[in-house]
């Protein structure tokens, strides 16, 4: 604790000298006094007297000085001396100072705002508990040139009834919905989702409830609705909503929760959630793709262990159905591309990679590029400074002829090139928000 006290006490008077350097003074005044009266006693004229008390106050003069860097912190003392000594020579040259500042501003302003997507999109997990073990399927048939394609009513159902890698299982449908807010009509972005896609995903609701088991895959689900939390926000002033009713498409549905803030499903900016029915018809036809699926793995499952069931239940999906693969949606069955033309198969990505798509590498590219683009603005400011230290050889020789040695300027020189870096730094995190603004409203 005393040790404590004691830096404080030399921080203080390192920051505000004024007073005790005011008593050194005062008290070297003082001895000097003192020296010449005493040296008139001795016989000399006030003159000689005050010149030979100078001479014996050199040794005083300099006690003082280490008293005072006792008190005091030499070290900040230096450091803050070289940063007014620094700011002063910039503002005498202020092109400079300008050109150096704005050329690092744009080259950390860009690499900030890219990385704060790179670290948002490609770094971040997704916002789901353990994303790791999200799967997203959908078919391949290669006879019709579809290397990615929806799933069928049918396909999901019997997938759900025969894997056993997946904890659950869910589907969704995106698109647009139009809603009556008050007297305002608003497009909106609707995801229709069975209850098995909710709790794939273990999202939760910031207020009510979220659809129930009886209320999905039935032929006419019943008429609720769940919205975003920034829907509830923006459109109905976070008001109370739940059990209110809402006009969807022209059908009256009643609001039975709110998401939590941010959920969302495939970067789809999903605003409304609506109850997914399964007719008899949509049942039946097998050719019919029109649905996304989402699996969860089982906890232990691995990607490679879940393919290998997957190509399993490929190769006996027509025993388990007891359908004989053929033309026409009668025949419309799971069959491995080895078979023929007639291939057609179930297949899973990640999430993350589905989300992301060819996206990741773009990103990364432009990472990469404004990467470079700071290397550039890094030694064009490098040479402003080896230009600068040419035009002050001069300034730099008087230093030296006043006792000042290599540490001293070099550390003078690095003081300044700091103050332009951190200048520039703080322009460039102020642009560098001002631009993932701009991204995240143009996205």
């Amino acid at each position: 604790m005393r040790t404590l006290r004691e830096w404080i006490r030399r921080l203080w008077e390192t920051m505000y000298p004024g007073r005790r350097d005011g008593d050194l003074e005062q008290e070297l005044r003082s001895h000097l006094e003192l020296a010449a009266e005493d040296a008139q006693r001795r016989g000399l004229d006030p003159d000689d007297a005050a010149r030979a008390a100078r001479i014996e106050a050199g040794g005083v003069s300099q006690a003082m000085d280490a008293l005072r860097d006792q008190r005091r912190l030499p070290w900040l003392e230096d450091l803050v001396c070289d940063v007014h000594h620094g700011l002063r020579a910039l503002r005498r040259t202020p092109v400079f100072a300008s050109v150096a500042i704005v050329t690092l501003a744009l080259g950390i302003s860009a690499n900030t705002a890219i990385f704060s997507i790179v670290n948002g999109v490609l770094l971040r997990p997704l916002a789901y508990p353990r994303p790791a073990q999200l799967m997203y399927l959908d078919t391949e048939l290669p006879a019709l040139g579809f290397s990615q394609f929806p799933a069928s009513v049918a396909e999901y159902l019997e997938f759900q009834q025969f894997n056993r890698s997946f904890a659950d299982v869910g589907a969704f449908r995106t698109g647009e919905a139009n809603l009556m807010a008050g007297d305002r009509a608003r497009r909106v972005r609707s995801a229709i989702v069975d209850a098995h896609l909710l709790n794939t995903l273990g999202v939760q609701a910031a207020q009510g409830r979220l659809f129930a088991g009886g209320e999905t895959g039935v032929p006419s689900p019943p008429p609720v609705a769940v919205i975003s939390y920034e829907l509830w926000q923006s459109a109905f002033g976070a008001q109370p909503i739940i059990s209110h009713g809402v006009d969807v498409d022209g059908r009256r549905l009643q609001v039975v929760g709110v998401m939590a803030r941010g959920a969302d499903l495939m970067d789809n900016h999903t605003e409304i959630w609506l109850p997914l029915g399964f007719t008899g018809d949509e049942r039946r036809a097998r050719n019919n793709h029109n649905l996304h699926l989402v699996g969860r793995l089982n906890d232990g499952a691995t990607v490679a262990s879940a393919q290998t069931e997957l190509n399993a239940l490929i190769e006996t999906w027509g025993a388990r159905t007891g359908i004989t693969p053929g033309p026409g949606h009668a025949g419309h069955v799971f069959l491995p591309l080895a078979k023929g033309s007639a291939g057609h198969i179930l297949q899973m990505t990640p999430l993350a990679h589905q989300i992301l798509g060819r996206a990741s590498r773009s990103i990364w590219v432009l990472q990469a590029a404004v990467g470079l683009v700071l290397l550039i603005a890094c030694a064009n400011v490098a040479n402003l400074l080896l230009g600068r230290a040419e035009t002050r050889q001069r300034e730099f020789a008087v230093m030296t002829a006043l006792g000042a040695g290599r540490s001293r300027l070099l550390r003078k020189a690095m003081t300044e090139s700091v103050i332009l870096s951190a200048a520039g730094g703080a322009l460039g995190v102020l642009l560098a928000r001002a631009g993932v603004e701009a991204l995240v409203r143009a996205y």
